[in-house]
């Protein structure tokens, strides 16, 4: 089965009744927003529900408040294959009718009321119309079995848990065949044990999944190979021995030789540079099970969703560069794949805004009574252009991405506009709260942004110049004429948006203006000897805090009582002022 839905209520971090995922649009999930918003938590949620007998202690109560009840919901879509399943057929042979609706879905839920008490399961049932004890699969043994398996990928991971992991699934999908094509040494597995290994070791299709992830682990570390090992034998009992069998050792390679060649891969193999993972750093830790999961994933080539990749802050340990490719293996891992994957970050570098945007979830919580909630962008913003254009941003200026952990964005025009606003509220607002202050690189890409902010649910101002209804063209020649300011027409085009962010969310948006421009309206000028940046900083040093300029009469309004907007007839009285002066 393949998870559409979590829906979690109070449990851990996740408080209230908004705290749902999709993968109804996309395979793969990144979980953003702010420390202790839930973001880990959403992950240990489907774990927890799945894991069959799994009792609450009372840090599982969100507030380590009892009297408000632990909640977990997956809604499942049925595959072809599920219909197949002799063990399900066998238990309940009319499962389908019974729990499978009218859409492909299956709805079960599990509730814990009490410390120390197991899970009460109820599967949504289609007949009924609504929720029944028990229901589909029985035993929570056989929940466990059929939704996709949860990987769990922590933040700070041990070698024996990554290890555990690997002969799990490898158990899963492959000790079976070995058992049919290993029949002899089975036969006579206790005197033959420890060739038998070596004979799994050295399999054709665990050779190829060698050369394939090691491959796979070199976009990331060149320097570097996989492979696949026995580990000492831990026991007689043949079951529990084929489960712990396997782990994967990291050795140098000679990037002397071809990478692509299999023959020069299978020869590193033969050196005695190969160490298990508990001897190398967490970044080579994690980076060589998840090439593990992709290598393995496409050699079983299975569409199917098997497994759920719960993946813990996956930027830890590595260096930029390899932050962007792994990203972009994610995606890729996501698709044709048993993977389902879900992931919790804090980097800015994980968010690629050119993709499905169902992928992106933000998490937010409530100051005054950490109600939690989360928001799921579940159609595509933008055209095909925008989206080229946001991916060229993104390259250039990945910092932009910043926004998304923000509570709330100042929106300005330029560099000159950012650098002075960044600075002010360094010296004069820092003890009230946080405020990221974003670099749109000109007024006729904020509307863009302005809808990436709402969308997310991300509080915003726009602050640019109001700028001049005309502009001359051909000055000072005979064809001289005036012509509408395009920067103009944007005036409007913003307070549209606006209009629109509000009816959407309301209070998300508002504006504030320059007349005309940031510089007449601060009585600046840039030093062109100097350059905008550092001219912008020198003059924000010399700004008092009670001085009466604009920039300031915007801050104080913003970290005071946030009620300045300027709407388009403010805009227009603005303009006749002006125009009076002059």
């Amino acid at each position: 089965m393949k998870l559409e839905k979590l829906i979690v209520h109070n449990f851990r971090g996740l408080k209230g009744n908004e705290n749902k995922i999709s993968f109804d649009k996309s395979n793969i999930i990144f979980l953003i927003g702010k420390n202790n918003n839930g973001k880990s938590t959403f992950l240990h949620a489907y774990d927890f529900f799945v894991s069959p007998k799994k009792r609450a202690t009372i840090e599982d109560f969100s507030d380590f408040n009892t009297t408000e009840k632990i909640e977990i919901e997956g809604i499942f879509i049925s595959e072809p294959d599920d219909s197949k399943d002799k063990d399900l057929s066998k238990g309940e042979p009319s499962w389908i009718e019974n729990w499978v609706d009218k859409n492909n879905r299956i709805s079960i839920k599990k509730t814990w009321s009490n410390i120390n008490e197991e899970g009460k399961k109820q599967t949504y049932s289609p007949k009924e119309g609504q929720y029944i004890e028990g229901g589909f699969g029985g035993f929570d043994t056989l929940l466990k079995k059929y939704a996709p398996s949860a990987i769990m990928i922590n933040a700070v991971t041990s070698s024996e848990d990554l290890e555990k992991l690997i002969n799990d699934i490898i158990t899963k999908n492959h000790i079976k065949k070995l058992e049919t094509e290993y029949s002899e040494d089975y036969d006579n597995i206790i005197t033959s044990l420890e060739n038998l290994k070596g004979k799994i070791s050295n399999a054709e299709d665990i050779t190829k999944i060698n050369s394939d992830m090691t491959n796979f682990f070199k976009k990331t570390f060149p320097e570097y190979s996989l492979k696949i090992a026995p580990i000492q034998d831990s026991g007689v009992d043949i079951t529990k021995t084929l489960k712990s069998t396997h782990g994967i050792k990291v050795g140098k390679s000679d990037n002397n030789k071809s990478q692509n060649s299999a023959e020069n891969i299978v020869s590193d193999y033969n050196d005695e540079n190969f160490h298990s993972l508990d001897k190398n750093g967490h970044g080579i830790m994690r980076q060589a099970f998840f090439s593990f999961l992709s290598t393995y994933g496409a050699e079983i080539k299975k569409e199917e969703k098997e497994y759920l990749i719960l993946f813990e802050e996956p930027e830890l340990y590595l260096h930029p560069s390899a932050i962007f490719s792994l990203r972009d293996q994610l995606y890729e891992l996501a698709e044709n794949s048993p993977y389902q994957i879900m992931c919790a970050t804090h980097s800015p570098l994980m968010i690629d805004t050119s993709k499905t945007h169902s992928s992106l979830i933000r998490l937010e919580k409530e100051r005054q009574n950490s109600i939690t909630k989360t928001r799921q962008v579940d159609f595509d913003l933008y055209t095909s252009e925008e989206k080229d254009y946001l991916q060229m941003m993104n390259r250039f200026n990945p910092h932009i991405c910043e926004s998304f952990f923000a509570d709330e964005v100042i929106l300005v025009e330029g560099d000159t506009e950012a650098i002075i606003y960044r600075e002010l509220i360094k010296k004069f607002y820092s003890d009230y709260r946080e405020v990221f202050v974003l670099n749109t690189g000109s007024k006729s890409n904020m509307v863009f942004y302005q809808k990436i902010l709402t969308h997310f649910g991300i509080k915003h101002v726009v602050v640019h110049d109001v700028d001049s209804k005309t502009v001359k063209i051909n000055k000072g020649k005979e064809t001289e004429r005036e012509q509408t300011n395009a920067m103009w027409t944007y005036n409007q085009k913003i307070w549209d948006q606006i209009v629109t962010s509000n009816t959407e969310i309301k209070g998300i948006s508002r504006r504030f203006v320059h007349n005309r421009n940031f510089e007449d309206a601060h009585d600046y000028k840039y030093d062109f000897k100097k350059g905008k940046p550092l001219s912008a900083f020198e003059f924000a040093k010399q700004i008092e805090r009670d001085s009466k300029i604009p920039s300031i009469r915007f801050l104080d309004d913003f970290f005071g009582e946030g009620i300045i907007n300027f709407s388009p007839e403010d805009i227009e009285e603005i303009i006749r002022e002006k125009d009076t002066e002059e």
